[in-house]
C-alpha cells in the first residue's frame, strides 16, 4: 500500500483535525462532511489536505459494501453515504498520481455499487444526483489518465463499458441543459 494512504498519515494532522479524521473512520458522517467542507473552503491547506487521503480510502474498503440483497433502497446506508462522499471528494482533487493503483480497485468497486443503484435510491441529501456522480468519475479518471494510469483502467472488467455508458449520460444530460444553447 502506497505510504499516503497509511493511517498512520493522520498522525501528522494538527489535533482537531485528527479528532474529525478518527470520527469519520469511525463511521461519522458528521466529521467527514466537517473534512470535505474544510478542503472545499480551502480552510485547509492543500499539502494538509492531502494527509486526509487514508480516511477517503477507509471509507472506501470494499468489506463496507452491504448485502446487496438486504440493501433497503428507501434510503442510503450511512455506508454507503461515506462512501459516496469520498468518491466525489478524490474526484475533485488533485491526488499523486503513483497512488493510483493501490486507490482505484476500492474506487472502482464503490463506482460499480452506485452505478447499479443510484436511479434506485430516493432523492435525499444524502445521495448525490447522478449527473454529479458521473461526472466526478470522469474527472477521477481523466485526472490519472493525463498520467498514464489509463492502463490500469482499460484491464478492468466492465470499466470501458461503464465509461462509455457515463459519457452517452453526460452527452443526453449536456443536450437538454441551456448551457448549449
Amino acid at each position: 500500500m502506497h505510504p499516503a494512504l497509511s493511517l498512520h498519515v493522520l498522525e501528522k494532522l494538527p489535533f482537531t483535525l485528527r479528532r474529525l479524521a478518527t470520527g469519520a473512520l469511525n463511521g461519522s458522517l458528521e466529521n467527514l462532511y466537517k473534512i470535505c467542507h474544510r478542503i472545499d473552503l480551502k480552510s485547509i491547506p492543500s499539502d494538509q489536505a492531502l494527509l486526509f487521503l487514508p480516511v477517503f480510502y477507509e471509507t472506501l474498503d470494499p468489506s463496507r459494501i452491504p448485502n446487496i440483497d438486504d440493501l433497503d433502497l428507501s434510503s442510503m446506508p450511512d455506508s454507503m453515504v461515506l462512501a459516496v462522499k469520498s468518491l466525489c471528494k478524490l474526484g475533485d482533487h488533485d491526488i499523486p498520481y503513483d497512488i493510483f493503483p493501490d486507490l482505484w480497485p476500492r474506487y472502482w468497486k464503490w463506482t460499480q455499487v452506485f452505478h447499479a443503484y443510484i436511479a434506485s435510491l430516493p432523492p435525499s441529501p444524502r445521495r448525490p444526483e447522478p449527473k454529479t456522480f458521473y461526472f466526478t468519475f470522469m474527472g477521477f479518471i481523466a485526472s490519472f489518465e493525463n498520467k498514464g494510469c489509463g492502463a490500469v483502467v482499460s484491464a478492468t472488467p466492465g470499466a470501458r463499458k461503464l465509461i462509455a455508458e457515463t459519457w452517452s449520460f453526460i452527452l443526453n444530460v449536456d443536450e437538454s441543459s441551456s448551457l448549449r444553447r
